[in-house]
C-alpha cells in the first residue's frame, strides 16, 4: 500500500538508491534519492564500527572526531538535507 504523501517523505526512494548504488548504478541511485551515497558511506562506518576491535574503535572514533571538529560535516548534511527535502516537498526538484 502505497501512501498518499510519499513524496513529502524525505527518505522516500532512499532504499532504492541504496540497492541501486550496491549494483553500480550510480546515476539511477543519484536520481532517485541524492543523499544516498552519504547513507552508504554511513552504513559502512557503522558496520566497521560494530566489527572492530576495541583498540581499532578507538582510533576510528577519534578520527571521525577529528573529522566532525574539521569540517562540520554533520551539521552540514543535516542542513543540506532539510534543503533537499524542502526542495522536494514544494516540487522544485
Amino acid at each position: 500500500v502505497q501512501s498518499a504523501d510519499t513524496e513529502r517523505d524525505p527518505l522516500a526512494g532512499m532504499t532504492t538508491a541504496l540497492a541501486m548504488l550496491l549494483k553500480g548504478r550510480w546515476q539511477v541511485a543519484l536520481a532517485t534519492h541524492v543523499f544516498a551515497p552519504v547513507a552508504l558511506i554511513v552504513l559502512v562506518c557503522m558496520l566497521a564500527a560494530i566489527a572492530l576491535p576495541p583498540a581499532y574503535l578507538i582510533n576510528f572514533c577519534e578520527c571521525v572526531k577529528r573529522l566532525e571538529r574539521r569540517t562540520g560535516i554533520t551539521a552540514i548534511l543535516l542542513l543540506s538535507m532539510v534543503l533537499y527535502w524542502l526542495l522536494r516537498i514544494f516540487d522544485i526538484i
